[in-house]
């Protein structure tokens, strides 16, 4: 599929457009093509020459575009951003965004020190603010079998959440043990989550019977933990800022009696791909590690990295390279696995792309190739699918975006 990014025309009027509102923001030149009745040739030179004609007889009329973005694809054109975006949700950069139960999002930024809850509301088709919950929340977990919601903060302190009464979710209990900024938690099983901190130290904590966590002895680095995971298999993968991916598992002769020994060791690494720093992790449905790169420092040199790694199972259970995607321009800021077995990643490149799964001829694995590229004007930093099926992401601008897939379907 060949892309035309730098086919971009009407960029950002700002005087107001009198009687054509959908032009707001397009995202999707085949669904607009279609609102406005203009034929849709299939080819694009005549494309191109119809839509500019129309936008220069809208300038003659005294009528302008807001915030006008266009771009041009090759190829299926199937996701539309929807208009029910939410405008300045923090005041800073938003750290976290989570489904809830009950069709809310939850966001949360370390900046302004708050969690906030934004409910639909069907009748109107927009979300709206519905509870702010203070504090110094950053990183945030959400379990949705026990409705709790897990807060890292900035002194190394992780904070749960009850739902009391609907939306009004109270501090419970808390969880220290780091000794610096909490950057990242996340789930290994129903009784079972893992943290990782600005103290260079990962630590799994364990639930008793009692419902009270306890944690295991911390495995300790000499750099900043960025980002944890938790496989299928209960092993946790972690990465510091020196874009090496590291796998801990569980040891099986682990003593409790023993003093200073930790019950998780390191199974294996995965390296010497990723140029500058792993930004972002993702386990696939099918088992597969997919990583992001970011730009990283080494004393005053930038050291760029826009790349996807994808690592695959091998026949002994440990984990081999497999593919580099590249088609980002920035740095890769999230990775999520799609209901479809595709899976998204965004970027500070002011895209999201869509990339599809396929089975290598004659091998007995996959291969990813990119299927769909959406695009805004402003870097999109955390992404989610919602229960719907609508891909949700945040953006440089503190704004909540929602897309869906035109066909209805994934």
């Amino acid at each position: 599929m060949n892309y035309y990014n730098d086919l971009k025309i009407a960029k950002e009027n700002k005087e107001k457009c009198n009687n054509i509102n959908f032009l707001r923001y397009v995202n999707n030149i085949s669904y607009e093509f279609e609102d406005m009745k203009i034929e849709h040739n299939e080819t694009l030179a005549i494309k191109i020459s119809e839509f500019t004609n129309f936008l220069e007889k809208l300038k003659k009329g005294s009528s302008k575009l807001i915030n006008a973005h266009y771009f041009f694809t090759e190829g299926k054109r199937d996701y539309i951003m929807e208009q029910n975006y939410l405008n300045k949700v923090h005041v800073s950069y938003i750290s976290s965004l989570v489904e809830l139960t009950n069709e809310r999002i939850l966001t949360s930024s370390r900046k302004d020190f708050s969690m906030k809850i934004f409910k639909e509301d069907e009748e109107n088709n927009i979300y709206k603010e519905v509870k702010e919950i203070k504090g110094k929340c950053g990183c945030v977990l959400y379990s949705k079998e026990t409705n709790k919601i897990f807060s890292g903060d900035a002194d190394g302190v992780i904070s749960i959440f009850e739902e009391r009464k609907n939306n009004d979710y109270v501090k419970v209990n808390t969880l220290s043990c780091h000794q610096k900024a909490i950057n990242t938690i996340a789930k290994i099983s129903d009784d079972k989550i893992v943290s990782g901190g600005s103290d260079c130290r990962v630590i799994v904590w364990k639930m008793n019977e009692f419902g009270q966590y306890y944690n295991t002895t911390p495995i300790k680095m000499d750099k900043i933990i960025t980002n944890v995971i938790a496989l299928f298999d209960e092993r946790i993968v972690f990465t510091c800022d020196d874009g090496i991916i590291y796998i801990y598992k569980q040891d099986d002769n682990f003593e409790k009696e023993q003093k200073e020994i930790t019950d998780y060791i390191l199974d294996q690494t995965l390296k010497d791909k990723h140029k500058g720093m792993v930004n972002c992790l993702c386990q696939l449905n099918n088992s597969y590690i997919i990583s992001g790169g970011a730009e990283k420092l080494e004393g005053k040199t930038k050291i760029k990295d826009k790349s996807i790694i994808v690592w695959r199972l091998d026949k002994d259970n440990s984990y081999i390279y497999s593919q580099t995607l590249k088609g980002h321009n920035g740095n890769i800021t999230c990775l999520i696995q799609l209901r479809d077995g595709n899976f998204a990643s965004s970027s500070i490149d002011h895209t999201i792309k869509i990339w599809k799964e396929k089975k290598v001829e004659n091998c007995d694995y996959f291969s990813y190739e990119m299927a769909y590229n959406l695009e805004y004007p402003h870097g999109i930093y955390k992404l989610i699918q919602l229960e719907d099926d609508r891909i949700c992401g945040t953006s440089s601008t503190f704004q909540i975006l929602f897309w869906r897939n035109r066909s209805g379907s994934y």
